[in-house]
């Protein structure tokens, strides 16, 4: 009998140990839901704050892209003023109408490169390229100068700053009285 109440006695060992076992790994299960349950919900929030963000930034960015059409239908308009006025100043039209018309999408860093590197292989050495174009400006100035044309106006139809008009202008009229 006494093996009997052995025996018994073993198997309520096997099943209490069982039970907790069970019951601990459903405890810890219970809690790796839960916590699975908060990320989830944490990572909802944040998914609608990204996506909101991303909407306000697509506005903003659409709301750019008008002002700089309607700005740009603007200065084509201005641009058809100005030439049908019979506008003297055709370098400045001219350059912008081209800068309009350029491509609407912005180059890539290698194509950037590619036109960099090709320009630098065309262009003559930096010293005798400082020369021509100081010469230039200066017969560009010395002509507007003699047109009637005040500094400030030279450097604004030059595209220059009036000091450095100013500069050129004295520089190279040192000798003259």
């Amino acid at each position: 009998m006494l093996e009997v109440l052995i025996f018994i006695l073993g198997i309520s060992f096997i099943l209490v140990s069982l039970f907790l076992t069970y019951h601990q790994d459903k405890l810890i299960n219970d809690e790796i839901l839960t916590d699975y349950i908060q990320l989830n919900k944490e990572l909802k929030k944040r998914e609608q704050k990204l996506e909101e963000l991303i909407k306000d930034l697509d506005n903003r960015f659409d709301n750019t892209l008008d002002k700089i059409e309607s700005k740009e239908l603007e200065l084509k308009s201005s641009l058809q003023e100005k030439r049908a006025n019979g506008d003297r100043d055709e370098k400045f039209t001219d350059t912008l109408e081209s800068k309009m018309n350029m491509q609407s999408k912005p180059k890539s860093p290698a194509q950037r490169l590619k036109e960099l590197k090709a320009a630098q292989d065309n262009e003559q050495p930096k010293e005798e390229n400082a020369i021509n174009s100081s010469n230039e400006q200066y017969q560009q100035i010395a002509k507007l100068f003699k047109e009637g044309f005040d500094l400030a106006q030279i450097a604004q139809r030059l595209d220059l700053g009036q000091r450095e008009v100013e500069l050129i202008w004295k520089l190279n009229n040192r000798g003259e009285g």
